[in-house]
Formats: structure tokens, sequence, C-alpha cells
């Protein structure tokens, strides 16, 4: 992420005199990406400079960035480009500066490419129906019946070499609370640090504090230990007790994404999708707004025809497993694996939706 210099002989770029952080660019060599994006932004400053000289000397304050883009700690997240959201009229500044279709499109989330779909998985049995019944992206979890936690290395590395699109859910235990512990905290942190060297797609992860707001100060640690990978903030969500500051919250963090169930336990209920799609109006553009929970073939056609761009469901049928017929019981004898005949199905219903 861009730094805060401390040296105060910087000023902004474009001539501000407000106080507050001042900002660099993302660094060349290791966020080129995003750096060309800045260069281009600021053409008339930058298409003669070298870029050391343009990292090392360029700044800009935060009035160049749409709010949510900074952090709590006043840092840029991995989304902030400068001057696409300009807020201030003044003659030192340039006006808005339009970026290639493709970047302007995701940052602001306002391209429509066809709805689609994320399954939730937690076998390597399911994962592979998954992929072969044409979902999008795996959420990959081990126990789905506590709600999905951290899955194991294992797991991770065969779903690999299937390359479908893998999301990793990090999560260290059960429990609808969500409020974790240093210790816990450092288990989850070390877990994104392992599964970065993976090359997977994206971190699932929410944490509130006891007052069932966002912790803010663990959302951080996540999201800077995470970056460059996206994070969805996932359904813990549905526990806030203020689902519009809750989401304003994570939209300032960096999550690009969040997984919610409109508060209820299946999202097609009518209270659900009336909160779910007052969030796809009001903040459609600055965050990924996925239903999930209860999404099926019977109500899947109501998500995309409201114009959701994803749904997440775990399309599962039941599954017998042997019954030793033994009064010594280690488990359920049962368990869900995901259908590819589902999952084929309802991405028919999706497309012929969209």
């Amino acid at each position: 992420m861009a730094g805060i210099p401390k040296n105060p002989r910087y000023k902004c770029y474009f001539g501000c005199e407000e106080e507050g952080p001042l900002h660099h660019f993302p660094k060349p060599d290791n966020d080129s990406e995003r750096f060309n994006v800045w260069k281009r932004v600021l053409e008339r400053e930058t298409q003669e400079k070298e870029n050391t000289y343009i990292y090392n000397q360029l700044r800009l304050c935060n009035k160049h960035f749409e709010n949510y883009f900074i952090s709590p700690s006043n840092r840029l997240t991995r989304n902030a480009v400068p001057t696409l959201y300009l807020k201030d009229d003044t003659s030192a500044c340039k006006q808005s500066v339009d970026v290639t279709p493709s970047i302007s499109a995701e940052l602001k989330r306002k391209l429509k490419t066809g709805t689609k779909l994320e399954v939730c998985i937690d076998t390597l049995e399911s994962a592979l129906n998954a992929v072969k019944g044409g979902a999008d992206e795996l959420e990959v979890c081990s126990s789905l019946a506590e709600g999905g936690l951290t899955p194991s290395p294992g797991l991770v590395k065969e779903i690999i070499k299937i390359k479908p699109k893998i999301n990793v859910m990090i999560r260290c235990r059960g429990g609808s609370d969500f409020c974790y512990t240093d210790s816990e905290m450092k288990t989850m942190l070390s877990d994104i640090e392992f599964y970065k060297e993976f090359g997977i797609d994206r971190f699932v992860f929410g944490a509130l504090t006891d007052a069932q707001e966002i912790d803010k100060i663990n959302c951080t640690k996540v999201i800077e230990k995470a970056h460059p990978i996206p994070v969805t903030f996932h359904r813990a969500f549905d526990m806030c007790r203020e689902p519009k500051t809750a989401i304003e919250d994570i939209i300032l963090l960096g999550f690009n994404r969040i997984l919610t169930s409109g508060q209820k336990i299946c999202a097609a209920d009518d209270m659900a999708l009336h909160l779910l799609k007052f969030l796809l109006t009001n903040y459609g553009d600055k965050i990924e707004i996925m239903p999930g929970a209860g999404v099926n073939l019977d109500n899947a056609n109501v998500f995309v025809e409201s114009g959701f761009n994803i749904i997440h469901s775990s399309c599962k049928k039941l599954k017998l497993l042997v019954d030793f017929n033994s009064d010594l019981k280690m488990g359920n004898n049962v368990m869900y694996v995901t259908d590819q005949c589902t999952v084929k199905t309802l991405k028919g219903i999706i497309e012929s939706n969209s």
C-alpha cells in the first residue's frame, strides 16, 4: 500500500494546504499494475519522469481519493486510485481523469458481465463436482457444518490442480460471535501468510466486537496481511446490529466483496431481499454484494433479475456413510456434498436470466 511520508518537505502535488497524511505512489517494482494506473491518471506530471523519481517525489493528500479507499489508520487500501473521484473544484486540482475501461469498471464495479456462481465446498469430491458443473468460483473451507472453517493445506493443494478460482476461508473456530482473541488472530494471520504462497485468488474473513460492530482493528490486520490478494467479508455481517454502519465500515476497511443473507436465515426471505436490494442500490458501486444462504434452484432467478453480479450456494445433496451399527459413535454417519447436476442446473438458470 502507499505509505505516509514523515518528511515535512513533501507537499501535495495539487498544491493543497490541508493538514493530513500524504501518500506516495505504489512501488513500481512490487505493484507495477497499480503504479501504471496512477501514472496514467497523473499523465501531465509523470510522462517524462523516471519511475524512481515518481515514487520518491510525488505525493497526494486524502482529498484526491474517495473516502472508502482510506483505512482507519489513514493508509490507502489496495483499490485506491487518485483523481477518479475529485470532490474539490479548485483551480489547482485536475479534473477527473478516465483510465482504461477495464480498470475503471473494476474500481467502480459498474460493469455488468453476467451473474457468477460461487460454490462453497469442504471436500475434494465437492470441489470436483462444483467445477464439473460449471461453478465460477469456489469458497474452500473445512467443516461447512460449522459454517465453514479454515481448510487444510492438503485440500487446497489438491483443488489447485483442477485450476478453479479459489477463495480460502480464514476462520479458526466455530461460533456465531466472531470475536477473536489475540492468539486466535495470530493463528489466522499465519494462515493467510501461509496460503498467500499457494497463489490463491481471494480470502474470506470477518470479525466483530462484542457490541456486534465491525472489528476494525482485526479486520485491518487481515486486509494488510492479505494484500494484494482481495478479501471478502463473510456472513459475520449478518450478526451486526446496524447493517448500514457495518457495510460502510467494511468498505472503508478495503474489503471488496461481502457475503450476506440479508440478516435472515434465508436470503430469499422477503425482509432479507429488502435489505439485499438496499445494499446493492446504495453500495453496489463500492463493493460487490453476494447473496448467500438458502440460494437454490427455486429462487436463484430472483437474485439474478435483481442485478447481483454473483451469488453463493452450496448446491448440496445428502450422502450416507457406512454405518457399523455400533453403540460407539464418533460423529454423524451422514454428510453433505456438492451435487454436479445441481450446479449445472443452477448455472443454466443464471445464464438464462442474466
